[in-house]
Parts: structure tokens; sequence; C-alpha cells
């Protein structure tokens, strides 16, 4: 059952290929490979290590800190759909790594080595036994893989992922194997359980596979069999988890509605915003091809871009179908186009390649570098508003803008209680409530006119809503608000302090009152039990050096 028997090979694939790139190999390329692999791996690490901020600076990442204790997607740890593969990663390195930002540092390179050591086999096989190397150079700087490191590892699953998919189908396709076009289905389906979009994104090119290997409904049967069988490994774990299947489907369900429903136009979200939503899928899924695409017509000129028949579908049906997803269903930040921007790298490599194929090594590495360097410009310098999020730009603004919050709101809680106040759109509250668990947070959700707060002390969470749209403080300790635009008007002539990143402070006491984001707020008229201090060394959890 190893290949389809009497079947002719594709044309441009397998037997008549030129190339044979990859593990079989001569020694010596095995041994140039083995320098350059080692070569990413320092400067994979070197680059994330450096960059790394000193908290964790998105909303999920504190998701997944809290699920590495407690796996549970009913409460957002992590959000919905739960993503346990990546999670029971996080576990397996939080055993030997007690530090929770080394373990997402950890996580997410080792995702990334994989990513990228595939997509370099991968493309050995499509250009040539020296040149995966160079669609492995375009991946690692590129702006969203790179972005992905620093903000959000479980995102580079989605390329680990794709790029598995994409070697396992490009073998079957090469031999007209069964078997790699089995494997390549539990691939999608494993793969699932760490980004399950990539079973929307990436099914397309296993259906392709499907008709180019002309294979029957008993292969189809089998490989369908094989995806459902790598989804049983994490499904029925998530499930459970969230309470059971109808729960499972609930969280389902609000979480495409809370995702989609702003952006989409099949969840009813207005034009503007779905072609806002459209254009930023084209521009961070092509923004690390701007690197390259430069080379194109140099190529053209020397009559060198021939690209066979096969490789150019190949590469088609492996981009398009996805960014079609993207832009019509979601996509929410520059990294969720990762399943597709290891394409555009095997594209550039392809063009690169033809370039430089008979020229001196000197030249070819000097057109490779140049790529490279406008790989980590374009990650450095946004070009536009809409490519900025794509830039270490954004990390920096947000590492800064949390570590001043937490150490802000943690300097406060030193010596006395504190009450910290923030906007549900205001970030911050879940990096607080992770960093300084024993402070008292209070989120306001003002949704259709109603006002509801959510008071978060620790892992107590308690919501109540507020007929009157007046917001109770306790009168003792320290109250704050964090909020970079709108500072909070106290009543009676108090004044009202600012520390860093916006944390507007002032002691409590009983009967003041405060205006904020057209709320009212009072503080209780007698006041707490005690001073509102609490001891100089009490435990507060502490990230960095």
């Amino acid at each position: 059952m190893g290949t389809l028997s009497g079947r002719r090979t594709p044309s441009g694939v397998g037997q008549t290929a030129p190339h044979q790139g990859g593990w079989g190999a001569s020694l010596g390329h095995r041994r140039g490979q083995a320098i350059w692999l080692l070569a990413i791996c320092l400067a994979l690490i070197v680059t994330r290590w450096a960059l790394l901020p000193r908290y964790l600076i998105t909303f999920d990442e504190i998701n997944f800190a809290l699920a590495v204790d407690r796996f549970d997607p009913r409460i957002a740890q992590p959000q919905a759909p739960g993503y346990p593969v990546f999670v029971a990663l996080l576990k397996l390195v939080s055993l030997l790594v007690p530090r929770i930002e080394m373990v997402f540092l950890i996580a997410g390179l080792i995702v990334s080595a994989a990513s990228l050591f595939v997509l370099l086999h991968l493309c050995e096989r499509i250009i040539g036994p020296n040149d995966g190397i160079i669609a492995a150079l375009l991946l690692l700087f590129n702006p969203a893989f790179w972005l992905a490191a620093l903000t959000n590892p479980v995102r580079l699953c989605f390329a680990a992922g794709a790029i598995a998919v994409a070697l396992c189908v490009w073998l079957a396709c090469e031999r007209v194997s069964v078997r790699w076009f089995l494997i390549a289905a539990a691939a999608l389906g494993l793969s699932a359980g760490a980004r399950p979009a990539l079973a929307l994104v990436m099914g397309p090119l296993i259906l392709w596979a499907a008709w180019r290997m002309r294979a029957g409904r008993k292969v189809i049967a089998l490989a369908l069999l094989c995806f459902c069988a790598a989804v049983g490994v994490w499904l029925p774990a998530l499930v459970v988890a969230s309470g059971g299947p109808q729960q499972f489907l609930t969280l389902l369900q609000s979480y495409s509605d809370q995702q989609m429903g702003g952006t989409s136009l099949l969840f009813g979200a207005p034009l503007h915003n779905a072609l806002q939503m459209a254009w930023e899928a084209v521009a961070w899924s092509c923004l690390g091809a701007l690197s390259w695409l430069w080379a194109v017509p140099l190529l053209k000129r020397k009559n060198g871009l021939h690209p066979d028949r096969f490789t150019t579908q190949f590469l088609a049906v492996w981009f398009f179908p996805g960014l079609l997803f993207y832009a019509i269903f979601h996509v929410g930040d520059p990294d969720h186009t990762l399943a597709i921007v290891p394409a555009t790298c095997a594209a550039g490599a392809i063009v690169l390649a033809g370039l430089t194929r008979r020229a001196p090594r000197s030249k070819r590495a000097l057109l490779i570098s140049t790529c490279v360097f406008l790989n980590i410009v374009l990650f450095f310098k946004p070009i536009s508003v809409t490519t900025k999020p794509s830039t270490y730009k954004s990390v920096q603004w947000m590492s800064d803008y949390i570590a001043g919050v937490i150490e802000g709101v943690g300097a406060l809680h030193v010596k006395r209680r504190v009450t910290v106040v923030f906007e549900e759109n205001i970030t911050g509250w879940r990096q607080v409530s992770y960093y300084e668990p024993d402070v008292h947070i209070i989120v306001l959700l003002q949704r259709n006119g109603s006002l509801t707060t959510r008071d978060i002390t620790g892992k107590d969470v308690i919501e109540r809503p507020s007929a009157d749209g007046r917001v109770t403080l306790p009168a003792c300790g320290i109250l704050a608000w964090v909020d970079p635009v709108v500072r909070p008007v106290a009543g009676n002539g108090l004044a009202v302090q600012t520390m860093r990143s916006r944390v507007f402070f002032t002691p409590a006491a009983p009967g003041q009152s405060f205006e904020y984001r057209g709320v009212h707020f009072v503080s209780s008229d007698k006041a707490c039990g005690g001073t509102g201090n609490i001891p100089s060394s009490a435990g507060v959890r502490k990230a960095g050096p």
C-alpha cells in the first residue's frame, strides 16, 4: 500500500525530478547542512531572547500561563477553542523550567526550530539540495514569524503545522505514495489540536493532493480515518475539560461570534470593517514577500523564471485558500497568517535560487543577505499604518506599557492594599491579575447601556450588575485607575496622582466620589476593618531577570 500501483507520476514530480535534496544527500552536503542548521539555531535563539519582553504582554499569553496550572477553557484557561496540544507542550516545558516567561520562550523556540527545519527540507525537495536554506532564512526573519515568538508563541503552530502538512503532501505526490498521503491527513488532524483553523486552511491542499494522485474512495476513506484518529488524540480531553459536548459547542459558538462578529460579513459585520480585514489579510501575509519581490524582474530579464506547473499549483493551493479564509472569516493579528506565510518564503527561495543558480558564491551570499536585511528592516520599521502591528514598535510599546502597569500597581501594593479599576477594553487587567494576584481588580463592562462590574481577587471572580450606574469602592488602602487616555475626575477637590503608564491613584477614605468614563464611583461610608496596610513581605509574583 506504499504507492498507487499502475498510476503515472504527476508531471514535474517524482522520478524525473532533478533534485533529490534532504537527508539522503551526500556526506559533504549533510555536513554543510549541519553547519547551517546550527547557525539558524543560534540566530533564532539570539534574535528571540534579545527582544523578549520582561512580562507576558498579551491577553492570550496570560490565558495559556493559567492553563499550565489548570486547563479549563470554560474560564478562558486558555481561551476557546482550547489548543490542547500547545498547552501540553507548555506543561512539558514547565516541568523543567520554573519561570513562566522562559517556558513561553523555550516553547516558541521549539516550534520555531521545527518550522524552519521542516521548511528547509521541503524546499530542498522543491528546488535543490543547497537552496532550502534560503526559505528557512526568509521565514526566520519574516516579521509575522518573529512577532509571534515575542508575543503569542501558540501562533507559531500555524507555521509548524502547515509546513508539516505541506511536506507530507509534496512527498505523497512526488512518490505517488498512499502512505505519505495518509500521514498528511494525520498531521493535519494532530496540528489542529494546536491551531484548529489549520484544518480549514490546509484542508484544500489535502484535497488537491487526492485529485493529483487520482486517489480512490478507499484511499480517501482511509485518509479521513487517519485525520479523525489524530483528532481523537486531543479532542475528547478538550470536550471533557469544557464540561461536555454541549458546553464545548456553546464555547465555540461564543468564540466565533466574538472573533468574527465585528469583521466578517458572514457574521453581520459592516462592509467597511470587512474590507479593512480583507486588506489586512493581504498586507500581513505578503509583507515578508517585499524582501524578495524586487528580484522577480531581474529573473525575468535573465529568462530564468520557469517554475514547473506542479510546483506552481502546489504553492497556489497552499496560499490562496488560506488567504481567502483570512480575508473572509477572520484575521485579527499579523501572526494569524503564519499558515500561509511559509508558502511565500518557498516562492521567494525559488526566485532567489533561480537568480543565483550560476552566480559566484559571493554574489549569491550578497543577494540572500540583502533579502534577510530587508526582512529585518520590515520588522523594525513600519512602512504603513496597516503593517505597523507586524513590527517591533508595537511589541516595544506594549512591553513598556504592560511593565509600567504591573510595576506601577505593584509599587502601590507594597505597603497598602490596592483596588485598581480598568475599563474592559483597556489592556492590562489580565496581566495585573496574574502578576499581582492579591490586588483587588474591578473591570467595567459597559454594554447596551447597562453596567456590570467584574471583581477579581486572585482566583475569585464575581460579576455584579449596577442598576444605577454607580460603583462602590472600598474606603481603605489605595484606589487606582489604569487608562492611557482618560484621567478620572475626583469630587470634593481631591487630587488624583499619576504614575507611569497612566496609573492614577489616591489614598482611599470614606465618602469620596469620582467620575471615570461615564461611571460614577463612590467610596464606602465606613472605613474597612484594620488599616488597609499589608505586610511589606507580602508575596508578589515577579518577572524579569
